[in-house]
């Protein structure tokens, strides 16, 4: 067999003996050693180049200066990095830069810039962070320092001083203050003392002096002397201070009056008090009633007391004044078979009727009579056992009841009206025994009615009656007379009045009145019941003339504007619109009281100031007021003549009147729609409050309006 010889990877093995190559190829023989390019590296066979383990490079970190080394090869492989200069920054005294980490290279080179230098720093870059350049100068700034001797300038950053000086002049010291240095306005020095001066101070309670620098007190006492009153109070003898409280009023006992009520007025001021209506006393035809309480006359005479009774002649028939003998208009009788169906006289010669009483059940005597001048003379009293005598009546049932005062025409029938009584009370002849008398009731009055259990009565027997007024009224009169009409005494107890029955007949009259509805009560907490003007607010607040500031105030007090004023007349006017242009500058038209304003402009109502302005806000005066109200009145055609006759010289502040005012002033106190403020006082140009105006506007309507 063959033998010797080496196979390799590119040659078999030759045979030592023959030299035939024989057997298998070798393996590469790859060794340790890597081979590399730029990009991989590998294992190369020493025989034949083969490569294994071909790979690219990995590993390793270039810089600026050497590129990467593998880390399997070693072999250095790809690019160089770019510099790397990091954040930190390199500075010198000029300048600062970044620099590279691996080569030294530099860049962002630059100047140092921002900061402020002090005198115990420099600048600091305000990029790198490196003080540069020169210190600053001090700062001493403008701001003073100072102790209790001097004062200077102090540098900001490290305390140097500089213009020390010694503090001079300023001010005054005072108690409160010590003397200031005009240059750098400290306080220095000591307090001054104080100073009182000469001028008193005060309060309500007393006076002193005080000082003006620190106000300290000296002198302090209490007000003395002087004397109060109710407009001013008491001033005191020292420092002149008024001090303590208003006086009372002084009324005195003497009574003011008008023609509608009293009061007591003050001496100093002449307000009032104890205000109220005339009341008391009673009007005759000759003479007004007289107050009970002031001794004034007031109201109306009252009209004629003609009573009931005719007074007659062969002609005619009237009524008398029971107070001074005035006869009323006299008329002429209308005569029925010969009686005047008014008075009852007759005419002519006497007539002679018949009259038959039918008992109705009952027994009666005389059964008949014969009138006398149309009259009978009494009319008698049947009887029947277990009833009561309700009276005569021209019907068996119903009808209308009879009295001696029956004038009759011609021949008649009268039936008795019976009552049954109660168990207990047999009746029987003990009626018939005395001789009973009739008790005339009125069939009807309106409001109420007047009811009795029986028409007749014995003398000296107690008569009862009741009284039922009618809902919603009230008895107003009673009277009972006997037939000369002198008046019988009444009493009453347990709902019924009673009266002693005299030797004749009786009338019993009776009227009623309606109940006045409780009004409702105001709303407004200021408006006093009893106060003058409660009615008069009353009277605008319902009738929609004024309404309160608040839902519970009218603060009657207050003063009322033009505007309010124009606005309540333009209201009253029914709200009419006008198109005419707006002539006041201060009165805008959008504004509640607008429209009232233009209306009341255009209908010359109003005038205004002039220059176009009118004073929309401004409190009315009352002669404003009167002249509002005259020509108002004027254009609704109203008679205002009454100014005519009106003489207000009385007043002794007439002078104060504007001449544009005059015959509204007159119309107005002659209309009763202003009083004076006093007796002798009209105050034309004082403002009308919102009560004074309440009086006013109710006076007038009352006067013109009709609702």
């Amino acid at each position: 067999a063959h033998s010797g010889g080496s196979a390799s990877c590119t040659q078999k093995a030759v045979c030592e003996v023959c030299g035939t190559e024989y057997g298998e190829l070798a393996g590469h023989e790859y060794g340790t050693q890597w081979k590399s390019d730029e990009t991989e590296h590998w294992h190369e066979c020493e025989q034949c180049g083969a490569k294994t383990d071909v790979e690219a490079h990995s590993g390793g970190s270039a810089s600026c200066t050497q590129k990467a080394v593998c880390e399997i090869c070693g072999a250095e492989y790809g690019e160089l990095a770019e510099h790397d200069y990091g954040t930190q920054w390199k500075s010198d005294e000029t300048g600062h830069w970044r620099e590279c980490i691996w080569c030294g290279a530099k860049t962002d080179v630059t100047a140092h810039s921002g900061g402020s230098a002090s005198c115990t720093q420099k600048a600091v870059c305000e990029i790198c962070g490196t003080a540069y350049g020169e210190l600053a100068e001090h700062n001493y700034g403008t701001q003073w320092k100072s102790d209790e001797i001097g004062h200077w300038h102090e540098c900001v950053w490290c305390g140097a001083m500089t213009d020390m000086a010694v503090h001079s002049s300023g001010d005054t010291a005072s108690p409160t203050q010590k003397a200031v240095c005009e240059i750098c306005g400290a306080e220095y020095g000591e307090f001054a003392g104080h100073n009182y001066g000469t001028q008193w101070k005060s309060d309500e309670s007393g006076h002193w002096h005080e000082c003006i620098w620190c106000g300290a007190k000296t002198d302090v006492a209490a007000h003395s002397g002087g004397s109060a009153s109710c407009t001013q109070k008491a001033v005191c003898e020292i420092c002149g201070a008024a001090y303590g409280e208003l006086a009372e009023h002084n009324y005195g006992t003497q009574w003011k009056s008008d023609g509608t009520g009293h009061w007591h007025e003050c001496v100093w001021c002449g307000a009032t008090a104890d205000v109220a209506a005339h009341s008391g006393g009673s009007a005759s035809c000759t003479q007004k009633a007289v107050c009970e309480i002031c001794g004034t006359e007031y109201g109306e005479l009252a009209g004629h007391n003609y009573g009931t009774q005719w007074k007659y002649d062969t002609d005619y028939h009237w009524r008398e004044c029971g107070t001074c003998g005035a006869a009323s208009s006299k008329d002429a009788h209308t005569f029925t078979d010969g009686v005047c169906t008014v008075c009852g006289y007759v005419n002519g010669e006497a007539l002679e009727y018949t009259v038959r009483f039918d008992a109705n059940g009952g027994i009666v005597d005389p059964s008949s009579a014969v009138t006398k001048d149309g009259r009978l003379e009494s009319l008698p009293v049947p009887t029947r056992t277990g009833y009561d005598f309700m009276g005569w009546y021209t019907e068996a049932a119903g009808g209308t009841p009879v009295s001696v005062n029956q004038v009759f025409a011609s021949d008649t029938v009268l039936y008795a009206h019976w009552e049954k009584q109660d168990s207990g009370n047999t009746g029987g002849s003990s009626v018939a025994s005395n001789p009973s008398y009739s008790v005339s009731l009125p069939s009807k009055v309106e409001g109420g009615a007047i009811t009795a259990n029986k028409r007749y009565a014995e003398e000296g027997e107690t008569f009862r009656f009741t009284v039922t007024p009618d809902e919603g009224y009230e008895l107003d009169t009673l009277t009972v007379t006997d037939s000369q009409g002198r008046e019988i005494d009444l009493e009453y107890e347990d709902g019924k009045y009673s009266f002693k029955m005299p030797s004749e007949r009786v009338t019993i009259e009776a009227s009623f009145r309606q109940i006045a509805a409780e009004p409702e009560p105001l709303p407004f907490t200021d408006v006093a019941e009893n106060a003058w003007y409660t009615g008069a607010v009353r009277y605008v607040y319902e009738n929609g003339l004024m309404a309160g500031t608040g839902t519970i105030t009218f603060a009657p007090d207050m003063t009322t504007s033009r505007a309010m004023i124009a606005t309540i007349l333009w209201r009253m006017a029914g709200s009419p619109v006008v198109n005419d242009a707006m002539d006041f500058s201060d009165v805008d038209p959008g504004t509640w009281y607008g429209e009232a304003i233009r209306w009341a402009a255009s209908e010359g109502i109003v005038d205004g100031y002039g220059n176009g302005i009118f004073g929309p806000d401004d409190p009315i005066t009352r002669e404003q007021f009167a002249v509002m109200l005259y020509r108002f009145a004027q254009k609704q055609g109203y008679d205002v003549s009454v100014g005519e006759d009106t003489n207000i010289l009385s007043y002794t502040d007439v002078a104060n009147l504007g001449e544009y005012a005059v015959s509204a002033m007159q119309w107005a106190c002659g209309a009763g729609v202003i009083n004076g403020t006093s007796t002798t006082t009209l105050s034309p140009r004082d403002s009308a409050t919102r009560s004074q105006a309440a009086v006013m506007l109710m006076r007038f309507c009352e006067k013109y309006v009709t609702w």
